[in-house]
């Protein structure tokens, strides 16, 4: 499975940049904390181009599968958020389809849940709503690994915790309490991805 949050960038990813989610993947293999960062090979120019992207509403996109329909999916959803010019949403929505592409290789996945989400600035995440993703469908196969890739590219990227494993009980009782998780949260343990960094879940 595969989940992104709200991606924009403009320049294609050439066919090598393949080779750093299949990598990725083969970290997060590794990583006790169950996520993993890595360089996407987004350049300072895409970033540049992904922040002239007018957001003048929340919305959200997804696409469960049929991912032919993946690209004109995408290039409405881009036009519905705001003033912004059709060349350029029809040249992120072809580098969204080639990234989503890429993580399907990676995982060695046939289809996939897009998810992309476009917000406005709210306080309402001013105190963090700590929480442990489950499964958002049951696997084909009881052995089956479902994973996520999550990427930001405007505005504050996901807080992530690094969260021993001893202490995974307690942060999971505790979980919808947010003032106790602030507490419980130690601030040196937070992270979160650089603007273009991906995250392998």
């Amino acid at each position: 499975m595969f989940q992104k949050w709200f991606l924009l960038f403009i320049s294609f990813f050439s066919f090598a940049n393949a080779s750093l989610f299949m990598n990725a993947l083969d970290s997060l293999k590794d990583n006790p904390y169950g996520f993993y960062f890595f360089d996407t090979g987004i350049t300072q120019n895409d970033l540049k181009d992904f922040q002239a992207i007018k957001i003048e509403k929340e919305k959200f996109y997804q696409q469960f599968g049929e991912l032919s329909k993946t690209e004109s999916g995408i290039t409405d959803f881009l036009n519905n958020l705001g003033q912004n010019d059709h060349q350029v949403t029809l040249r992120i929505a072809k580098v969204l389809t080639q990234i989503s592409n890429q993580v399907l290789t990676a995982s060695e996945s046939e289809t996939a849940w897009i998810h992309l989400r476009a917000s406005v600035p709210t306080d309402t995440y001013d105190i963090p709503r700590w929480h442990m993703d489950g499964l958002y469908f049951r696997p084909i196969e009881p052995t089956s690994t479902m994973y996520r890739f999550v990427i930001t590219l405007l505005g504050p990227a996901t807080l992530f915790y690094l969260l021993p494993q001893e202490q995974r009980e307690t942060a999971w009782k505790n979980m919808r309490y947010r003032t106790i998780m602030q507490t419980f949260c130690l601030p040196e343990r937070v992270v979160r991805p650089n603007i273009g960094e991906g995250v392998f879940l």
